[in-house]
């Protein structure tokens, strides 16, 4: 399903964006990370 697909997801310091980043890295394993946090 998202092999080779840009997905960016917003709010994931919440309960809901933590558990299903979790989700979507156990899932698929190969995703690239970008950790990008700005205030």
């Amino acid at each position: 399903m998202l092999n080779k697909k840009t997905v960016l997801i917003t709010g994931g310091t919440g309960s809901f964006g933590k558990k299903f980043i979790e989700t979507i890295l156990a899932r698929y394993p190969d995703v690239k990370k970008n950790n990008h946090l700005f205030a």
